[in-house]
């Protein structure tokens, strides 16, 4: 193997090693890249050289351009012309380099090196550059990263101003940025990694492992005394230490890069806590890589910073007898440098890095078999992952307790800012964190599939409603489950198919097998299930986070509903071979027999934070629950509603009616509680069978009473009201009835009687002002009487409103009053048509009947009723006054008639129109009142004798 030449130490001897090291580290990374990746790297200091339209990147003339010192070499020139055959490079004299260096970090050069692995690079621009320039630039490398990506590359590009870097002012977290989550360690990372491609050297490079005196000051000493350059260096600051402070975010950091490659991350976050256990003294591995350039050493292998990582994690786990934890670091350290050594030797694929992995696990005693199963890693199965998953998640876990504790212990606070902190917590929470119906994503980073093409379901027992599933691999036959261990239990069916399917256990091509003893769940629903999966959540996207989702709260990113799994709420006509004929659909009423066909609900959710949450909901209060659930993503008070549920229903004939109707009630719900002012009032009603529920918000979250059968309905909606109170009514509900279209025109501050003329009666239903209903069956003769009677009675109730009103709240404007009728239209449909107030004919007399009441001393209520201007009162008549009421309006009449007794005007303290104490006194209220006199006064009316006839 080729070594770098001894040279003595001196300021130039120190730099040459370091660049001769470099340059044959690059020669190492170039002999791995394939052809494409070479052409990369050679052509990535020219495309920030120039600004030319035909190359990748271009972005305009201003863009910052200039690498210092660079001179295209024939590859690079080679390289362009590849991809833009008229491009001819043209020196000219470039008065100030913006762009000081540009750094590949990471495994390039080393012994984890592959053609698979992604290229990190470092570009460092001049600290002067304008803010609005250096925009461009991050345009430009934007640009470039898309480019290659189009090769087939993966490239991260990290802008840095080296003035700003030694503040330690980073940029956001991302990705593939830790922000403020480390700076040391990244830095000393940096430091024994990274590859020099073109302009400025590190200065950190000459500055010796022990300086006398500090780094800086060494540094400024070589400057003054001409050793070396301002122009020749780029400064990122000193390493010789790092924070105990800085322990935990970095720690955090690493947790997040572990979830997706745990890995190299088990690495890094050994390698930190080999540095705590050595706190304060840390023997830094920049510091041992320096020292030993420094010292002359020019083995490559000795300088590999992946092998200097492994040994000094090795040291430290040998040293505490920890000899499980180092058999799991040698798999993770094999696994990253992934050279499969299970596969015979042969000529093309004698590397060297073959040859030093060869050497390395002989020393650990392994042997081909082992190897051989290491090396099938990407097709293990799903009981070898969650064997592996079980062990990484300990090892993270415990390395990661270790670190933060140290931070506590050592500095109270951590050098992580809020934001990175928030963030980093949360997709730690999302990965790591358990709670009920949250499926667990097992295969992160471990095995490429986990596809089984047979699975086998069985319901294992049926505890009341509970359902308890079992999943199994491969196809079980009954008799021999008890022989089997399940791969995962669940209440339902649905949550083992979630399972199945974000794993990557199972698709819609799956074969399974189903044993189950209550549920009627067929094979063909189950693949529709899975299929509505696949096409709701592609895998490669679904489980993807992204940096700015986690800094925003968790919101809902979409939704299944799956109804009735595995039942049929028509079987019983089903297996009869009946169906019902019918024109009453609606699914949560159906037939004549008003038939609920929604009964069971599984929700399968994906949030922002990318957990795959289920839930399982029965009955119509399990609906409502539901629907409550799923307006918390999002409160009302917010503005913005969930995205829209897909609903879907694969048991029953039935199904894509019952499917539908669900959505509908999902849509009518948001449509009413979101985008208006008064959302926190209104009332939303439902009917399902033969019981209304009312759904309303509270605290912002919806809430929903059963209010019960219809004639309990009506004395819900007739309670007074804190405030106008809007009543929208569900779209199928109370269909055969007025009050749709009556809650439809209903509006605040207005009075809106509406009336259903019949042969001899009426019905009359009121809505008052704050939108309480009444609701009366009269007699009817003619519209003008109906209307007159009830106008007059309004009038004298307005009067006594608008009297507590400016005692109570100031000048308010009184309510108006509107009439309709409900006709037929030509359709045989009703409709509302509004109706005028005629005017009393000149000289017509309207009967008033006014009463006044009161509480007695022994609470008992007083009346005093005014018959035009006769007063007739409880003191004087006692229990007969209403019949004297009653024979004296009789008396009046002169034809003798025995047509109800109506009330224009009612004057009674709040206690007795039930008014609680501080309330309002709504119209409704007096109606009510009305209405029961009115009941007493007539059947006073039917049983007064007549007078005799005069002879």
């Amino acid at each position: 193997m080729r070594q770098a030449k001894k040279i003595p130490a001196g300021v130039p001897a120190i730099k040459q090693r370091f660049l001769l090291l470099n340059r044959d580290r690059l020669r190492r990374a170039q002999a791995a890249m394939r052809d494409w990746q070479r052409d990369f790297l050679d052509l990535l200091p020219l495309l920030f050289h120039v600004n030319h339209p035909i190359l990748p990147g271009f972005v305009s003339k201003n863009t910052p351009l200039g690498v210092s010192d660079y001179k295209p070499s024939k590859n690079a020139l080679h390289a362009a012309k590849k991809i833009a055959k008229s491009f001819e490079f043209k020196r000219s004299a470039i008065l100030r380099y913006d762009i000081h260096a540009l750094y590949l970090m990471g495994s390039s050069g080393t012994v984890a090196y592959s053609s698979k692995s992604d290229f990190d690079i470092w570009l460092c621009y001049r600290p002067e550059i304008p803010p609005e320039r250096v925009e461009e630039l991050k345009r430009k490398a934007m640009l470039i990263e898309q480019w290659a990506d189009g090769l087939g590359l993966e490239v991260h590009f990290f802008l840095i101003n080296p003035r700003q870097f030694r503040q330690g002012r980073h940029d956001d977290l991302s990705s593939e940025s830790s922000g403020t989550a480390q700076h040391y360690l990244l830095l000393e990372e940096f430091y024994r990694t990274s590859l020099l491609i073109a302009g400025r050297f590190p200065a950190w490079w000459l500055v010796p492992p022990d300086p006398p005196g500090s780094y800086q000051v060494y540094l400024q000493g070589l400057v003054d005394r001409r050793f070396v350059l301002d122009s020749e260096f780029v400064d990122f600051g000193d390493v010789s230490r790092i924070p105990a402070e800085e322990f935990f975010g970095a720690a955090l950091w690493q947790l997040f890069k572990g979830i997706d490659s745990p890995y190299k991350s088990v690495l890094k976050l050994l390698l930190m806590e080999v540095y705590a256990a050595q706190y304060p003294k840390v023997d830094l591995l920049c510091q041992r890589f320096k020292r030993a350039i420094h010292e002359g050493e020019t083995d490559l292998d000795q300088l590999d910073p992946y092998m200097m990582l492994y040994r000094v994690i090795e040291e430290h786990l040998q040293a505490r007898g920890e000899e499980e934890r180092l058999e799991f670091v040698r798999r993770c350290f094999y696994f990253k440098v992934n050279e499969k050594l299970g596969t015979p030797d042969t000529p093309r694929i004698i590397t060297w890095r073959r040859e030093l992995m060869r050497e390395l696990t002989g020393s650990w005693g392994w042997n081909t078999v082992y190897m051989e199963m290491l090396d099938s890693r990407r097709d293990w199965k799903i009981n070898r992952v969650l064997r592996e998953r079980k062990v990484l998640v300990d090892e993270l876990t415990h390395s990661y307790r270790r670190l933060s504790e140290f931070a506590r212990q050592q500095a109270g606070l951590a050098a992580i800012n809020e934001k990175d902190m928030t963030v980093l917590g949360r997709k730690l929470y999302a990965a790591f964190e358990r709670k009920a119906g949250k499926v667990e994503i097992i295969n992160r980073g471990i095995s490429d599939d986990l596809w089984e093409p047979r699975m086998t379901l069985q319901q294992v027992r049926v505890r009341g409603l509970q359902e308890v599933w079992a999943l199994y691999r491969g196809n079980v036959p009954a008799a021999e489950l008890e022989q089997h261990e399940p791969l995962k239990r669940a209440q339902s069916v649905s949550e083992l198919v979630a399972w199945c399917y974000f794993n990557g256990l199972a698709d819609d091509r799956t074969a399974v097998a189903l044993h189950v003893q209550k549920s009627e769940i067929s094979l063909r629903e189950l693949r529709n299930m899975m299929h509505s999966l696949q096409r709701l959540y592609p895998l490669r996207e679904a489980l993807r986070s992204r940096i700015e989702d986690l800094e925003r709260a968790v919101e809902l990113v979409s939704m299944v509903l799956f109804v009735n799994v595995g039942v049929d709420p028509l079987k019983s006509q089903a297996r009869a071979g009946t169906h019902l004929t019918t024109n009453r659909t609606d699914a949560l009423s159906y037939s004549g027999l008003c038939e609920n066909l929604a009964l069971t609900f599984d929700q399968v959710s994906l949030n922002s934070w990318r957990e795959v949450l289920t839930a399982r909901y029965t009955a119509i209060e399990g609906l409502l629950a539901c629907v409550a659930d799923y307006l918390r993503w999002s409160p009302p008070s917010s503005g913005k509603a969930p995205v829209a549920p897909m609903v879907l229903c694969f048991s029953s004939a039935r199904g894509e009616a019952i499917a539908r109707r669900i959505k509908e009630l999902f849509s009518d719900i948001v449509a009413c509680f979101y985008g208006g002012s008064d959302n926190e009032i209104k009332r939303y009603v439902l009917g399902v069978e033969q019981h209304y529920y009312v759904l309303r918000l509270v605290n912002d979250a919806l809430d929903f009473t059963d209010v019960g059968p219809y004639p309990e309905l009506l004395d819900y909606l007739a309670a007074g009201q804190q405030g106008f109170a809007p009543v929208v009514i569900d779209r199928y509900a109370l269909k055969e009835t007025l009050l749709p279209r009556i809650y439809k025109i209903n509006r605040p501050g207005v009075i809106q009687l509406v009336f259903k003329a019949g042969r001899e009666s009426a019905e009359v239903y009121v809505v008052d002002e704050r939108g309480a209903l009444f609701l009366q069956e009269v007699e009817f003769h003619e519209r003008s009487a109906l209307i007159n009677h009830f106008s007059v009675f309004f009038q004298a109730v307005l009067k006594r409103q608008r009297y507590e009103m400016l005692l109570e709240e100031g000048a308010t404007p009184a309510p108006e009053v509107e009439f309709y009728e409900a006709v037929l239209d030509a359709q045989g449909r009703r409709k509302l048509v509004k109706q005028a107030v005629a005017a009393m004919p000149a000289g017509g007399h309207y009967f008033n009947v006014q009463v006044i009441g009161e509480l007695g001393a022994d609470s008992k209520p007083n009346f005093t009723i005014y018959c035009d201007h006769v007063e007739f009162n409880s003191l004087e008549h006692g229990e007969q006054l209403f019949h004297q009421v009653a024979a004296h309006i009789l008396r009046q009449r002169r034809s003798g008639q025995r047509y109800p007794i109506y009330i224009t005007d009612i004057d009674v303290p709040r206690q007795m129109l039930g008014v609680e104490q501080g309330g309002y006194i709504q119209t409704v209220h007096f109606l009510n009142h009305k209405k029961r006199i009115e009941q007493w006064l007539n059947e006073a009316l039917a049983r007064v004798v007549p007078a005799p006839q005069a002879s």
